[in-house]
């Protein structure tokens, strides 16, 4: 029996890191050699798993966080195009066999193809809007809140407001009233 609970243990295990890295749970459980409906039976009967599987989201989520920064600053590599082609940097040309001179009909290609490092202006918004949420919010965004922060309770005020219109509108001298 020890046996069986050790091997659940590492299955769990492998699951859990494989999560942490890829944030996928069907590749996770694919990676542990599990089927995916184990972890969601994990999560309903052992007591323990959920804190474990909350701290692999966090990793996986910070994962993503360093990538979105990583493009955001640094870029990702675009490679430059012509008529559907990557183009390569010329090294320089094949020496003609008669005269020994370059040849420029025959150029030498270097191997990494000639690009740019691209920028995402908007995952710097996100990241900015993020960290400094009051400094970098949407100004276009207003939020409503009731007594104290609570919700706005609408139903009980059009219902007062219907009843005041109702009011209003009845004659003054009705007998019974």
């Amino acid at each position: 029996m020890p046996v069986k609970k050790k091997r659940v243990s590492n299955r769990r295990a492998a699951f859990l890191a494989a999560y942490a890295v890829c944030g996928q749970i069907t590749a996770a459980a694919k990676a542990a050699k599990i089927e995916r409906d184990m972890h969601y039976r994990w999560l309903k009967e052992d007591a323990d798993y959920p804190a474990l599987f909350e701290d692999a989201r966090m990793k996986a989520v910070q994962a993503l966080e360093d990538e979105a920064v990583r493009r955001a600053t640094e870029g990702v590599f675009e490679p430059n195009q012509y008529q559907g082609q990557f183009v390569y940097p010329i090294k320089g040309y094949e020496l003609d066999p008669e005269t020994g001179k370059p040849n420029p009909n025959r150029p030498i290609f270097g191997k990494k193809p000639l690009g740019v490092m691209k920028k995402s202006d908007r995952l710097l918004e996100f990241l900015l809007r993020a960290g400094k949420p009051e400094k970098f919010r949407d100004r276009g965004t207003v939020e409503l809140t009731g007594k104290d922060g609570g919700p706005i309770e609408i139903i009980e005020r059009l219902q007062a407001g219907r009843k005041r219109i109702a009011d209003a509108s009845k004659p003054k001298d009705q007998p019974g009233d």
